[in-house]
This record gives structure tokens, C-alpha cells and sequence, in this order.
């Protein structure tokens, strides 16, 4: 008898228990389904912060040419603005040349002071003898004798 009451009493308290069961499968389908809401919700986030990236990162870089635009815009505006006409050009009586006899002079003269200039240049860095008084006064010894040079057209026989 004690069993069977205690068959009973769990009878009776399994009676609830079912119904709870259900509402919590109710609830549990209510939840997964929230669940899977949420996911698909975070899935979009992730897009949609993944397109916020992209659309800064083409902001910064439309901020970037813009303002480079912008800097090349003021030097072409400065570069205008610094342009004034003082006054009217005026067409010269007679063409324009060359003063020819100014360079003709001063190109003699550049050839004469360069032609000093190179003799001068090969006279201290001469290292020959032209004289016997020359070879003395470099050796400090007197010469005891010369001989001339030779013309090429002479004949030793003669």
C-alpha cells in the first residue's frame, strides 16, 4: 500500500511536471528561434561594420585628393593672382641685334689676355736652358765649354 500511494502521489505530481515540459519545449522554440534571430542580426552587423570600413577608408582617401586638390587650386590661384601688367608692351622702332662690333672687340681682347696667359704659364714652368749664363747661375759652377747646335741642312763634311 505505501507503493501504491507513492505511485499515486508521483502520478499526481507528474501530471504538472508534463505540462511544465511543454511550456518549457514552447519556450525553448521560442528561444532558439530568438537565437537564430540574433545570429542572422549579428551577421548583418558584421556586413554592415565591414561596410562602414570600406566607406571610411574611401572617405579618407576622397579627404586626401580633396585636399590635394584643394592645395594645388591655391598655388594656381596664388600664381595667377601675382601676375600684374605694369604697362602696355610697345613694338621697338627697329629690330633687335646683336651689338657685333662689342663682341668682336671683346672677343680680341679675351684671345690676348688668354694668349699672355699661356705664355706667361709656359715661361715659369719651363724647365730648359736657353743660356750658359742660365746653366751657371742654376748650378752656381762656371761652364767650361758649348756646343752649338747643328742646322739640319748643314753637312758634317763641310
Amino acid at each position: 500500500t505505501a507503493i501504491d500511494q507513492d505511485l499515486v502521489v508521483s502520478q499526481a505530481e507528474l501530471a504538472p511536471l508534463k505540462g511544465q515540459e511543454a511550456r518549457d519545449r514552447v519556450l525553448m522554440g521560442v528561444i532558439s528561434e530568438e537565437l537564430q534571430h540574433l545570429e542572422q542580426a549579428d551577421m548583418q552587423l558584421r556586413i554592415l561594420d565591414s561596410r562602414i570600413a570600406d566607406q571610411n577608408e574611401s572617405l579618407k582617401i576622397a579627404r586626401q585628393l580633396y585636399d590635394r586638390a584643394r592645395t594645388e587650386d591655391e598655388m594656381d590661384r596664388a600664381k595667377v593672382t601675382a601676375i600684374v601688367q605694369t604697362s602696355n608692351a610697345t613694338n621697338p622702332e627697329r629690330p633687335v641685334a646683336p651689338n657685333k662690333l662689342l663682341f668682336m672687340v671683346g672677343g680680341i681682347l679675351a684671345g690676348l689676355i688668354s694668349a699672355c696667359g699661356v705664355l706667361v704659364f709656359a715661361t715659369i714652368t719651363n724647365r730648359t736652358f736657353l743660356s750658359e749664363e742660365s746653366i751657371e747661375r742654376f748650378l752656381g759652377l762656371p761652364v767650361l765649354g758649348s756646343m752649338p747646335m747643328r742646322a739640319p741642312d748643314q753637312n758634317w763634311l763641310e
